[in-house]
Parts: C-alpha cells; structure tokens; sequence
C-alpha cells in the first residue's frame, strides 16, 4: 500500500477515533472537570474558520507522525502489536505535554485533566497506528 493512502487511512482512523470520542463523552466530561476545577471559563470555541484550520492542521501532524514513528516501521517489522506500543507511546507524548504543560501553567489545571488528556492521546494514537497497521499488512497479504 502506497504511502498517500497510508496516509489517509491513518488521517480518517484518528480522526474518526477522537471525534467519536469527544461527541459521546469526552466533551462533557471535560466540562465536568473544568467546571469543578473552578476552570469553567476554559471551554470549547465557537466554531468559526480559524478554529477548523487549527484542528485540520493537528490532525494532519499526527496522522504523519503516526504514520512515520509507528505505522511504516511496524509495516516492516510486520507487527501490529509494536504500531500499537509504538503509537501509544507516541499518543501519551503529545499530548501528555500538552496536559502536563497546563497543569504548570493554568491555575486550577487538575492532576485529573491532565491524566485524562494523557489517556485520551495514547488511546487514541494506539487505535490509528494498530488499526492502519493491520490494515495495510492485510490488503499486502491479499
């Protein structure tokens, strides 16, 4: 399987993993802890065009860091079990500097949220590189 629609695998699993994420708990349980955090006022954006650029722009990012740090060598390796070592390792680097980087930096940042955005990431990188792993290793065996 070509790199590009490697890449798209990849870009649409994420993607639809953290989206479908998010709409059935994520969001809400996030308001929950900012909320008791005394954090309330940290809250999704309005949706506006700038905002769709920002979140583009991050899914593209980790779809090719997925796809460069753990799908391609663990295509080689012909293992799904490291994409998914791989991409979890990955996951909880991201995006545990992007928790542990706001719970130094904004007051009332709970340990809570930050363990959550820590589980979020690696979850959600492990389930793109496994998944686009195992599909690419699939459609080589056919």
């Amino acid at each position: 399987m070509n790199t590009i629609k490697l890449y798209f695998v990849a870009f649409f699993t994420y993607f639809g993993v953290d989206v479908a994420y998010q709409v059935a708990f994520g969001m809400r349980y996030m308001e929950r802890q900012w909320a008791s955090a005394g954090i309330a006022d940290i809250k999704y954006a309005e949706a506006n065009s700038l905002m769709f650029v920002y979140m583009l722009l991050f899914f593209a990012m980790i779809a090719v860091a997925n796809l460069r740090l753990c799908i391609v060598p663990a295509i080689e390796a012909k293992s799904v079990k490291k994409a998914m070592h791989d991409g979890l390792l990955l996951g909880v680097t991201a995006y545990g500097t992007l928790g542990l980087t706001c719970g130094w930096t904004i007051d009332g940042f709970s340990p809570s949220i930050v363990v959550a955005f820590i589980v979020e990431g690696g979850a959600f990188s492990l389930v793109c590189s496994g998944f686009t792993t195992w599909f690419a290793l699939r459609k080589q065996a056919t």
